[in-house]
């Protein structure tokens, strides 16, 4: 496994982690009373409606869901080419042999 595969593997586990955190945070805005919320944005708080940080939440969330799915299509990409040439590679040995 190369230095980018590792890199990408990485990426997927943080992206996997951030998922599970948006989930969690958009059922915990469900499941407040209060309309009105507050965001942390560079260490300021920013209130805003509950129905406006959901939104936002939801679209943040879908982006990382198409980029989760992106990095999986080029992980596979890579273990395939790598298949495939440790396969030509086995059969060069083979046919020296």
């Amino acid at each position: 496994m190369d230095q980018h595969q590792i890199l990408l593997q990485n990426k997927i586990v943080k992206t996997t982690f951030a998922i599970k955190s948006k989930e969690a945070a958009i059922q915990s805005i469900s499941e407040l009373e209060d309309e009105k919320v507050y965001r942390e944005v560079s260490r300021m708080f920013i209130q805003q409606s509950k129905s406006s940080l959901k939104m936002q939440l939801e679209k943040e969330l879908d982006d990382l869901k198409a980029l989760l799915n992106k990095m999986k299509a080029l992980e596979a990409s890579w273990e395939s080419k790598q298949k495939q040439a440790n396969s030509l590679t086995s059969s060069n040995s083979n046919s020296k042999s």
